[in-house]
């Protein structure tokens, strides 16, 4: 029994991958059942067999990509590695290396517009981005307090203004790509210092 458990997480896994790179490539609209089912090297049945229909695979990509996302932040802030303002730079710099899933993930408030399924997933991205926001408070707060940053505002302003870099190159990324991880220095230096 353990086996076909297994068996089905790892078929579940290879459709999202395959559907990941289908609507990335196709768009939602474009893609079907048949091209994610194909890229999977799998039966159409199989994609059914896990999912009712291709508003359910895309949800669940776009779940698994939020996941990643989050995933991602947190190994960054977790880092013993990095200093604090490697850490901030990584984090700002996610919609930059995760580009494609960010350009998915961008994808839903319109789609929910027209797609009332998408409603639920329109809803856990903007209570990411508003855990985003209140991270971004903590993160200062924390390091502000034991003196690895210096702020040239105040805590609320510069963890506004931390947010709307990342939105900035959150929705720039999937539109152009002039603005590299090297900026983030200089955008950083408007905000704060980090004492040696």
């Amino acid at each position: 029994m353990r086996k076909t458990k297994e068996d089905a997480e790892k078929t579940r896994k290879q459709l999202l991958d395959a559907a990941y790179d289908v609507f990335l490539e196709q768009g939602y609209d474009a893609a079907t059942i048949a091209e994610i089912a194909g890229r999977a090297q799998l039966t159409r049945g199989a994609v059914y067999w896990h999912f009712k229909n291709k508003e359910e695979v895309f949800i669940a990509v776009v779940e698994q990509a939020l996941n990643d996302q989050q995933d991602k932040k947190i190994a960054y802030t977790q880092s013993s590695e990095m200093t604090v303002g490697e850490k901030l730079k990584a984090i700002l710099a996610l919609p930059l290396e995760m580009a494609e899933s960010y350009r998915l993930v961008n994808s839903v408030p319109e789609l929910s517009a027209r797609i009332p399924a998408f409603l639920d997933v329109l809803h856990l991205l903007q209570e990411r981005k508003q855990n985003l926001r209140r991270f971004f408070k903590e993160f200062l707060t924390e390091h502000t307090q034991d003196g690895s940053i210096r702020l040239h505002g105040n805590v609320d302003t510069a963890a506004l203004m931390l947010f709307v870099i990342f939105e900035g190159l959150y929705y720039h990324g999937t539109e152009q790509s002039d603005i590299c991880v090297d900026n983030l220095e200089d955008f950083l230096s408007v905000i704060m210092d980090f004492p040696a």
